[in-house]
């Protein structure tokens, strides 16, 4: 049983799993005692799986290179799998990786580059409810950043 006896005509149902699924809905009158008054099944409703989770592009706001200090806004856009995705942002500076941004369902993060080299930006994605490291990732670099410009002032 999905649904127990309610006047409300409607079903809210997600199925658990890809398969083949009949529903049928039973009906019965006000006061009766019966087990039912009448039915009707649906036809086989078909559940396919959904699509694997792929991030089909990250990209940047600005071109590179950008002076070190400037922000770029990275967007990574994912599909398949099963939403609402979790997206987390990692940074390479040439020796390690670090976590630019921990997991959020914003798709989209400012990273600020802290000094001149050459950068590379990872993006992992999660599906709704999944515990994975990550369900898919993409990478975005080398990105080139050069020194500050300073403001000076003409002698």
């Amino acid at each position: 049983m999905v649904k127990d006896w309610s006047p409300e005509p409607f079903l809210r149902w997600q199925p658990p799993a890809a398969g083949t699924y009949t529903i049928q809905v039973w009906l019965r009158n006000a006061g009766s005692s019966a087990t039912y008054d009448s039915s009707k099944s649906s036809a086989p409703l078909v559940v396919g799986a959904p699509a694997a989770l792929a991030v089909s592009s990250l990209t940047a706001d600005r071109t590179m290179p950008v002076p070190a200090g400037t922000p770029v806004t990275l967007t990574a856009k994912a599909t398949g799998g099963i939403g609402p995705y979790q997206f987390q942002f990692w940074v390479f500076n040439g020796t390690a990786w670090s976590v630019g941004r921990a997991w959020s369902t914003n798709s989209t993060w400012t990273w600020v580059p802290p000094a001149a080299g050459s950068y590379s930006v990872q993006v992992w994605v999660r599906n709704a409810g999944s515990s994975a490291t990550y369900d898919a990732w993409r990478s975005l670099g080398p990105l080139a950043v050069s020194a500050s410009v300073s403001l000076g002032v003409p002698t």
